[in-house]
């Protein structure tokens, strides 16, 4: 198999988990691998993958079908019926049949497993029992996918959205007033300016709402280095904030073309838009915007306002930054460094501007922005800002430790992010949270 797989099986279980996970962009990106693999001694494996893979294509699922059932009936039989529970429960959903679309979903999930067994891929089960939970959260998904079709296809979003998404006090005010200026569109509703940021937020008031009311509904908020429960993606509070987020996206953007959507909040949040990013529905883009760790503890720590301890702002600062990066792994996205951003200006609205397309902008565009004003670039790093360790570290010191770690990865790879690195630092994040 593919050298991210060490077996078929395991590409059965990566797809398997795309599939009821609504992951079609992942499905997608799978069905390329396996059909760049030339057919080996394990035929049948891969003419059940490349079946599986075609799931939603009814042609191309039949025509899969005809080839497995030459090797095994029993197979491409329970396949066949596995995809006639997948399509049943997207049109119960048409129906708001909500209750009757998880039993086919359920369905669906149990018949891709029989058939997966009768070419011999055996799952665990513990490994069958997830697959089966991730079924049943599947209408869920796919009818945020289709509230956000539907919104699309009536006008009321455009088709190319950019996220800008950046922790607090990390410029991304400054990088969504550049993104304004030379021609994306701003929400309706703008925060205000404050004392913190004089120059305004670029933010939607609306969309910021529904973002805090959903965290407060999952037990935390912005200010709060909680984790967030496991599963709130699939909970009812998230598919009521993903539905509420069109309403508010509507409101704020009006008949924008290409809207610049900036909530520092949408950096632990994203994930629940996965079903949407996964979707091919709307063009997404992003832009992560990165600021020393230790510039954004200075910055909360000199708020006017409610300043946020060190400890509490290092775990904000890591949380928000590998969610978000990992979140929009594959997508289309630039990496900026806020240390750029403030210095060489000219640069970061060059780069950004070729990274969107020229054509996506009124004229004029080539002038630099005046949003970004390098002398509202305070709190800047300096070795005096580093910890002491001379007597072991503390947590606070391990936290600082893991976010310059982080830091210095994305800053030297921020063009091809790797993957590998980040994904060892995330995992001691988690060990450590």
């Amino acid at each position: 198999m593919n050298s991210i797989w060490q077996s078929s099986r395991d590409a059965f279980a990566d797809v398997l988990q795309a599939l009821t996970s609504a992951s079609w962009r992942r499905v997608d990106l799978i069905a390329a691998l396996i059909r760049s693999e030339p057919y080996k001694e394990d035929n049948l494996h891969h003419l059940f993958l490349r079946a599986i893979c075609s799931i939603r294509d009814e042609g191309e699922f039949k025509s899969h079908l005809n080839l497995l059932a030459k090797d095994c009936m029993a197979a491409a039989v329970e396949l066949s019926i596995a995809g006639a529970h997948l399509s049943l429960c997207s049109q119960f959903l048409c129906f708001c049949q909500v209750e009757r679309a998880r039993r086919e979903a359920l369905a669906f999930g149990q018949y891709a497993i029989a058939a997966a067994h009768s070419i011999g891929f055996s799952l665990s089960d513990s490994e069958q029992e997830m697959v089966l939970e991730r079924a049943s959260s599947l209408p869920a998904r796919i009818e945020s996918q289709q509230s956000l079709l539907l919104a699309k296809t009536l006008g009321h979003i455009p088709r190319r959205m950019l996220f800008v998404l950046g922790m607090h006090r990390s410029g991304s005010s400054a990088l969504a007033g550049m993104l304004r200026d030379i021609g994306l569109d701003a929400p309706i509703d703008l925060m205000p300016p404050t004392i913190d940021n004089p120059k305004g937020y670029i933010e939607s008031i609306g969309v910021m709402a529904e973002n805090e009311k959903l965290l407060c509904a999952l037990g935390t908020s912005w200010r709060l280095d909680k984790p967030l429960p496991r599963g709130w993606i699939d909970q009812q509070s998230a598919a009521e904030w993903r539905l509420a987020l069109l309403h508010r996206f509507r409101e704020a953007f009006g008949g924008g073309d290409f809207p610049v959507v900036k909530d520092p909040r949408f950096c632990v949040l994203l994930a629940g838009l996965s079903c949407w990013l996964q979707a091919d529905v709307i063009d997404f883009q992003f832009v992560l915007l990165v600021r020393h760790p230790l510039e954004v503890v200075s910055s909360l720590l000199a708020r006017s306002q409610e300043p946020i301890a060190k400890d509490t702002s290092l775990r904000l600062w890591i949380q928000s930054v590998l969610y978000s990066e990992r979140v929009t792994r594959g997508m289309q996205r630039r990496v900026v460094i806020a240390e750029d951003l403030f210095e060489s200006p000219a640069h970061v609205q060059s780069e950004l501007h070729s990274f969107i397309e020229p054509d996506a902008f009124e004229d004029g565009c080539e002038i630099l922005s005046p949003f970004v004003d390098p002398e509202l670039h305070h709190q800047r790093f300096s070795v005096n800002m580093l910890g002491q360790h001379a007597w072991g570290m503390s947590q606070c010191d391990v936290l600082e430790d893991l976010a310059i770690k982080i830091y210095d990865e994305i800053k030297t790879n921020q063009e091809a992010l790797q993957g590998e690195c980040l994904d060892r630092l995330y995992n001691l994040w988690i060990h450590i949270a």
